[in-house]
């Protein structure tokens, strides 16, 4: 009896080391595995929003070089007065400038008067330098600014109508044109990209969950494996009566 309480004592010791073997092993390659596909995940998604805002950078120059391509001859025109000129083009734009695939077009002079608005009729004309966004930011300033440096790209909130006048991230690229006094931009919401960023997201959540429960359905088999192993090898060995001699000699 003395015998086979030690062989019952160290086969269940040899299981124990066995099973924590295991579930450290579990663990080592759980904290890899989630780790590592965090890691790619970010950037996989960073690389999406540098795309995405890449692309829309690219966009945004292109209308506004067409929109100032469309009045080009209006700008260079030395032979007419400023006012009809600026009328006209006024005209031409108004028929082509709003929401071209959810692209906005909008015209300031360098006062920060509104000389055609991105959405609401009701700002042509409206002095708006001192407009903030919920941010507290001075975009119109701002967008002045970096017209009159040369042109370049804005990043500030606006209400999307679409979304009842929702307040979402924009980025507008604008440019001066000096002789006019005007500053010319073409903006987009970005709020899209944060939709299916969400969506990769919970895609990606889903995904690590199943890698997770196959990690731990295999240690739990890998687990009644060992364990189905161990007791075929100590039945066998008890049933070999090597138990006897090799105790007897201990």
């Amino acid at each position: 009896m003395k015998i086979k309480s030690k062989i019952l004592e160290i086969k269940s010791k040899i299981l124990l080391s066995a099973f924590l073997f295991i579930l450290f092993l579990e663990a080592v390659i759980l904290s890899i595995v989630i780790y590592e596909i965090k890691k790619s995940n970010e950037e996989t998604i960073s690389n999406i929003k540098k795309y995405y805002i890449s692309t829309q950078e690219q966009r945004l120059k292109n209308l506004v070089e067409l929109y100032k391509s469309s009045i080009k001859d209006l700008y260079k025109n030395n032979t007419l007065d400023k006012s009809t000129l600026q009328a006209e083009a006024k005209k031409r734009l108004r028929n082509m400038f709003y929401d071209r695939n959810g692209y906005i077009f909008f015209v300031y002079d360098g006062t920060g008067a509104n000389v055609l608005p991105p959405v609401k009729p009701y700002f042509e004309g409206k002095n708006l330098i001192n407009m903030k966004d919920r941010n507290n930011v001075f975009f119109i300033k701002k967008l002045l600014y970096k017209a009159k440096s040369g042109g370049g790209f804005v990043r500030y909130i606006w209400p999307k109508t679409s979304k009842n006048n929702q307040e979402v991230p924009e980025l507008s690229y604008v440019i001066y044109l000096k002789n006019w006094d005007w500053m010319m931009g073409a903006g987009v919401y970005t709020d899209d990209i944060d939709y299916y960023i969400g969506k990769i997201k919970e895609k990606n959540a889903a995904s690590l969950k199943k890698t997770i429960a196959y990690i731990i359905g295999i240690t739990i088999l890998l687990i009644i494996l060992v364990d189905l192993l161990l007791n075929f090898l100590f039945n066998k060995f008890v049933r070999s009566h090597w138990y006897i001699k090799f105790f007897t000699d201990l």
